[in-house]
This record gives structure tokens, C-alpha cells and sequence, in this order.
């Protein structure tokens, strides 16, 4: 079985890749998100426009040489931001500039896409440009390689050279290519300027194990926390009322926010900074851990990967974090799905404490707010705008590990537990019981008088029955030991 796809760029702008999936009956979508440092600038609406479709997806980055003046940093750094959070991609690492790349530079680049959380799913390139510059492949997983023995525009179908190729069998650093670029000029759909062409033989679960980007491994964790209490009591009780439920959600305790507000040393001006919070949490949350970060300038791609490191690490150990933010009129927090309503803030520049109460990465980054002043109170936002939010304050977030509680093994005598529950646990100086439970005669009696008059008995009295007949039984086994005995 072979299933073929296209890879786009902002050459391709305006192609309707919706259509030309189901038209052309497409598999896959490979979109660039930038060559060196420069900005591709249809990857998002690509990207926007391929996942309607059922094609799997992924983005490809083209590498610069250093020399022709882009560091692989800032080459990375550039992809990342093209990404942002909505945006992310499991990404092929494009080998093919005129400059060339040595091994060091793509294992570079690859460390650098994986510290960010980006899957690199292998190395494009074409086999001529592989055998001069390139190596051993085994460390880059997956490969993709591009040959075009035929030039023409044609339907992609019919520009294909076949399963049994010979290019196939062609060895680019030791190994097969699992994808080949066998045209550049291939029409699919209505789109008549010709497109990259792509083969995979292959069946489609194969194909998605291979890109593993339609779905995506999705983490989502949001604390419990009681929702009636999310209000703040005074206009600037905002740093309290936060406070009030990251404790909450910890340990469940409700403390009034003026008690909060006393040990925050807060005053009709507010809470004066993110710094005083980490004493009164580490006071108030057993094994807290809380500390602050300042952040004093707008975060780059490796700064937000640390900021969301911190704050999910805090909310997997079950510790709220909180957030001193500034939103300016041009950047009052907007709600993102799914959350449909946007916090009510207005009034010019806004300063205000926020609890942040959880995270997903599904569809891009976005955190959970429980917003003490403005309605609807709770609201997921957007990652990269809290990034904008919290310049040039900050926010406090515990270093508490998730701690995994180890099971005692317990032996259980349930009968012992169930005479117990019935009589009481005490005994005399002789260990024998002395019936400081609940009044097992007067419920022996109550359950007689249902029996008697064909009643249904309850759990806990037909408990007293089996416990009144295994004691009589106990009796006459003594009795009866006895008359052998000759007592």
C-alpha cells in the first residue's frame, strides 16, 4: 500500500490544503516553518487549514550553515517562535543548503528542538547532498529523501515511479529512506503552480506511528478547588483571595482572606509583591516548598520553556501557583478553548493576582486561571500571553516532587474488626471483652421482633444475630467439653 502527501511553504500561499487532501486523496502535510532565520509566513494559516483535514501532520525546518550567517540557536529559536503554543509540530530537520551542515550542526540542532519539547522525527535530504556531507543516520531516526526522475507537471499519482523503484533501495547513510520526495512539480487538486510530492508505503496506522502528530500524547491537570469561594471580598483583597485558593485546593482550608491579607501585609494599595508569598504558603502548606521568580523582561522560547516547567511541575504536586500580573487595555487576558468567555476586565491598566490552577497541552499551551476579580472567575488562557502577562512581575510556584505514597501491608483478622465494631474494642485485665460497643441485647431484641413478624432484618442486625449465634454456639461447645471432661 503506498499513501502519498505534499510539503508547503509560503510558495504555496493560498492552496486550499483542506481541499487538496480530500480531492487528491492525500495522506500526509509537511509545512516549513522557516529557512534559517527567516519567518515562514503561511505556516500557521497552513497549519490552521490542515488540521480540518484527516492528513497527519508535521513541520520541517531548512538548516543554514552557520556561515551564511544564522546561528543554529537563533535558526531553532526562529521555528519555535513561528510555532508558538497552537502551533507545535513534531519536525523534520531539512539538509540540503549549498553551504553544507556538518554532523555536529544537525546533532546540535536536534538537542536544541528536543530541550523545547519539539519530536524530531528524522532528517530531508537529497542523496547526493547526504553522501558528501552527511554520515552514519542511525541517530536521527527517521529519513526522507529526495530524487526526481521525472520533471514533468503532471497529477502526482502519475509523476509517481512505483513501489518497486530503484530508488527505494538506495542507501542514504546506511539506511532506506521511510519517505521519498519523488517530485517537485506535482498538481494536486486545483492548485496548477505544482507542489513537492511525497510516497510512503506503508499502511496509515503505520504512518501515523511514524509522524505521531494527529494525536498526540495530551496532558491535562486540573487541581481541585472549591469554585463558590473564587471571589475576592475587598477590590484589592486579589493577592489574598489567590492565596486562599491555592491553601484550599492543598489542604482544604477555607482562611478568611483578611487573616490572608494580615499575613501578606496587604493594604488598600494591595499586595506589593510576588515575593511576600512564597513565607505565608510555605507556613500555611505542609512540604510547600514555594518560591518566587521575578520576571523582568518578555521571556525568549528557552526562558517560557523553564516558566512552564516550573508552574506544571508545582500543579503535578498538587500546589496552585500564583501570578502577579499587568494587562494593559492592548492585552486584557483572552479566553481559549475551549473556554468561551473572556474575563470582564476594563478600567485602564489592570494589576492583579491570579491563581493558576492548571495546564493542558492539548492544541497548543494554555493554563487554567482562578480569577479572583473579574467574571466568569475561571477561564484557561493562552501560554504565551500569561508570558506577556507576568513582565515585569512574577510568580510563585512550588519545587515540591510529586511524592508517591507507599502501601503498608496490613494482615486483617475481619472477624476481630467485625466483633469489634459490634461490642467495642475493650477488655478487662483477663483480655476478655467488656462490651463497651453499641447495646447488642436491645438489638438482638429488635431483630428478633422483625424476624418474628416476618420483617427483613438490617445489615448491622443481622451482623448482632451471627454474632449471638456464634457465641452461643461457643457456649455449648464449652458445655459439652466440659460433660466429657466429667466437670
Amino acid at each position: 500500500m503506498t499513501l502519498f502527501g505534499i510539503d508547503v511553504s509560503e510558495h504555496q500561499s493560498g492552496m486550499n490544503l483542506l481541499r487538496a487532501v480530500r480531492e487528491s486523496d492525500l495522506s500526509f502535510v509537511i509545512m516549513r516553518t522557516n529557512d534559517g532565520d527567516y519567518r515562514d509566513r503561511c505556516y500557521r494559516s497552513h497549519v490552521d487549514d490542515a488540521r480540518r483535514s484527516t492528513a497527519a501532520l508535521a513541520a520541517y525546518t531548512y538548516l543554514r550553515n552557520p556561515s551564511e550567517g544564522s546561528a543554529l540557536k537563533a535558526q531553532v529559536d526562529t521555528a519555535l517562535s513561528v510555532m508558538g503554543d497552537r502551533w507545535r509540530l513534531p519536525i523534520w530537520l531539512d539538509c540540503e543548503t549549498n553551504a553544507g551542515l556538518t554532523m555536529g550542526h544537525i546533532r546540535e540542532v536536534k538537542r536544541l528542538f528536543e530541550a523545547a519539547g519539539i519530536t524530531v522525527l528524522g532528517v530531508y535530504s537529497y542523496w547526493p547532498w547526504w553522501q558528501q556531507h552527511g554520515g552514519d543516520t542511525t541517530e536521527f531516526t527517521h529519513l526522507w529523501g529526495a530524487a526526481y526522475p521525472r520533471t514533468s507537471t503532471l497529477p502526482h499519482t502519475e509523476l509517481y515511479g512505483g513501489d518497486r523503484h530503484p530508488q527505494w533501495d538506495k542507501s542514504m547513510g546506511g539506511r532506506r529512506v521511510e519517505l521519498w520526495q519523488y517530485a517537485s512539480s506535482a498538481l494536486v487538486s486545483s492548485w496548477v503552480r505544482g507542489v513537492d510530492a511525497n510516497a510512503f508505503r506503508g499502511d496509515v496506522t503505520r504512518l501515523q506511528a511514524l509522524f505521531d502528530s494527529r494525536k498526540e500524547s495530551v496532558v491535562e491537570k486540573v487541581l481541585d478547588y472549591p469554585r463558590s469561594q473564587i471571589t475576592q471580598d475587598t477590590g484589592y483583597f486579589c493577592g489574598p483571595a489567590s492565596t486562599q485558593t491555592v491553601v484550599a485546593a492543598a489542604t482544604g482550608k477555607m482562611i478568611p482572606e483578611s487573616e490572608l491579607a494580615g499575613k501578606l501585609g496587604t493594604t488598600i494599595n494591595g499586595t506589593d509583591y510576588i515575593g511576600q508569598f512564597p513565607a505565608v504558603l510555605n507556613a500555611l502548606v505542609e512540604g510547600g516548598e514555594y518560591t518566587h521568580r521575578d520576571v523582568g523582561a518578555y521571556p525568549n522560547e528557552e526562558a517560557k520553556n523553564v516558566i512552564w516547567g516550573e508552574i506544571t511541575n508545582s500543579i503535578n504536586a498538587g500546589r496552585g501557583v500564583i501570578a502577579n500580573i499587568v494587562a494593559p487595555p492592548s492585552n486584557y487576558p483572552k479566553a481559549v478553548p475551549p473556554s468561551t468567555i473572556s474575563p470582564t476586565y476594563a478600567g485602564g491598566t489592570v494589576y492583579h493576582y491570579i491563581a493558576v490552577m492548571g495546564y493542558s497541552d492539548a492544541g497548543g499551551r494554555r493554563l487554567w486561571i482562578a480569577d479572583s476579580g473579574f467574571y466568569p472567575y475561571g477561564y484557561w488562557i493562552g501560554f504565551d500571553q500569561f508570558c506577556t502577562l507576568i513582565v515585569p512581575k512574577g510568580y510563585a510556584y512550588s519545587k515540591t516532587k510529586i511524592r508517591i505514597k507507599q502501601e503498608k501491608h496490613m494482615d486483617i483478622d475481619l472477624q476481630k474488626l467485625t466483633f469489634e465494631q459490634l461490642a467495642g474494642a475493650g477488655r478487662d485485665n483477663k483480655g476478655n471483652p467488656t462490651f463497651n460497643g453499641w447495646d447488642m441485647e436491645s438489638l438482638k431484641g429488635i431483630a428478633e421482633k422483625k424476624l418474628a413478624e416476618k420483617g427483613s432484618l438490617t445489615l448491622v442486625e443481622m451482623l448482632v444475630m451471627v454474632f449471638f449465634a456464634q457465641l452461643e454456639q461457643s457456649e455449648a461447645i464449652k458445655r459439652i467439653n466440659a460433660q466429657l471432661e466429667g466437670k
